[in-house]
């Protein structure tokens, strides 16, 4: 299938017919269709069930025979990777930030930000993620390259002060103009808050009405650490949930990033006004972080998504190893194998996902955007096609898989990566892009002077 082949597919009109595999819905009564079926018109699916498809005139055929075929991933909380992880390996998230992250986000470019953002949706496409939720700066060249790429993608902004040397609101509103009014409807502008502490409280109402004014959502890092809780207590004489409450922030088109340092009371203000949270657990681990308390959300009714957050901070956007991740500690913490289950990992890493980014997707069900991938889990002891390992297939896919074992990567409709081939860029560009955007990045900061 040519590149150009691959754009046109999931036009009004085309249809593609997904055969033979394992379907993981993920829907409400969790159906798993053995040797089923998916129909895919334009960017829709139109059917998917036990047994042969329909018959289809000019339909595409793609054979799943002994893969899994579920909803594309969707990462809550990510942010384009620029460097690889090592410059802040050890060090408490506030050094890595104000030492390393924030004086490399001051050098950015647009085309170094666009380099970067290429990369690293064609590493997101080729770990089964099909949306991500983006915040990072110069939001038209993650527009770009995300339109390029083919991934769903929400992007915003690094909003701060304007001391702080990155985004500012305006900056935020100027990118959803850009961005607004294309035909394709993949690509949305959220508006981004850095954080609390590298806010004012009029930085937060006025975002707070901007993302009211435009209709759009709101993605912000919420009680990610300790220091950020005692931060906001000296600054604004409260918790930052609490401050985020106050001045307008919290509500359901808002995404709140970590959550970590709750209390029962913050926890209750995040349900209250309908906020969705994503859970990051693998990046909370490895910055040691903490442990967010993804359980008592749950209980409380919160939708809860999953994010990598960072390679700086989870050196890998595989979100079966964040989903893997978070059953584990879960587990761990209150010594429970019961909790978190299968089928409630995929949901979170899918559906809810898609629930708080207002697309609909996630499950494979008539009507839902056609975001598919398939994935192997073939082994010399497990193949969907026996009987006896059919009842493992969620557990498989959370416990046992990772991103390398996705094959083919359909979003809108579209084939975006087939048989571990990308269709819409070309992926050896990108990575020397990529390297060469970062190296001049490097060099410009040590040319300052700067670490």
């Amino acid at each position: 299938m040519t590149i150009e082949a691959a754009r046109t597919a999931g036009e009004p009109g085309s249809t593609l017919i997904v055969r033979n595999g394992t379907i993981v819905t993920l829907n409400e009564r969790s159906d798993v269709y053995h040797g089923g079926h998916v129909v895919i018109r334009g960017d829709r699916i139109m059917s998917a069930g036990e047994g042969s498809a329909p018959e289809v005139g000019a339909a595409r055929t793609i054979d799943a025979s002994g893969l899994i075929v579920m909803p594309g991933l969707v990462d809550l909380h990510f942010h384009t990777a620029i460097e690889r992880g090592g410059y802040s390996e050890s060090l408490e998230v506030e050094e890595a930030l104000f030492q390393h992250w924030y004086p490399m986000m001051r050098n950015l470019d647009a085309e170094t930000a666009y380099a970067g953002a290429l990369h690293s949706y064609v590493r997101a496409i080729r770990a089964g993620t099909t949306s991500v939720n983006d915040m990072f700066r110069h939001v038209e060249s993650l527009a770009r390259a995300a339109s390029e790429v083919g991934i769903r993608a929400t992007l915003s902004s690094l909003v701060a002060r304007p001391e702080d040397g990155l985004d500012v609101l305006e900056d935020n509103r100027a990118a959803f103009h850009a961005c607004a009014g294309e035909p394709d409807d993949r690509v949305q502008v959220a508006v981004g808050v850095e954080w609390i502490p590298l806010a004012t409280a009029d930085i937060l109402r006025d975002a707070a009405s901007m993302a009211t004014e435009l209709d759009t959502g709101l993605h912000i890092h919420l009680s990610e650490s300790q220091q950020e809780v005692e931060t906001c207590l000296q600054e604004f004489g409260a918790r930052p949930v609490r401050v985020a409450y106050d001045h307008g922030l919290l509500g359901p088109s808002t995404v709140a990033a970590h959550c970590v340092w709750l209390t029962d009371e913050d926890i209750g203000m995040i349900a209250e006004t309908g906020t969705h949270v994503s859970h990051n657990p693998a990046a909370n681990s490895k910055l040691g972080e903490g442990i967010a308390p993804a359980r008592k959300l749950l209980e409380a009714g919160v939708n809860v998504g999953l994010g990598h957050d960072s390679t700086e901070g989870n050196n890998t956007m595989d979100i079966f190893e964040v989903m893997r991740t978070g059953a584990y500690l879960q587990r761990a913490v209150h010594a429970d194998p019961k909790l978190m289950p299968a089928a409630q990992m995929l949901r979170m890493a899918t559906v809810n996902g898609a629930r708080a980014l207002g697309v609909e997707a996630g499950v494979i069900e008539p009507g839902h955007k056609a975001d598919i991938i398939l994935v192997e889990t073939e082994s010399d002891f497990f193949d969907t096609r026996m009987p006896a390992y059919r009842a493992n297939v969620l557990p498989r896919l959370v416990f046992a898989t990772n991103g390398g074992m996705v094959r083919t990567v359909i979003v809108d409709g579209r084939i975006v990566m087939e048989d571990r081939v990308m269709k819409t860029v070309d992926e050896m560009e990108a990575i020397e892009r990529a390297r060469d955007a970062v190296s001049r990045l490097v060099e410009g900061r040590r040319s300052r002077g700067t670490p």
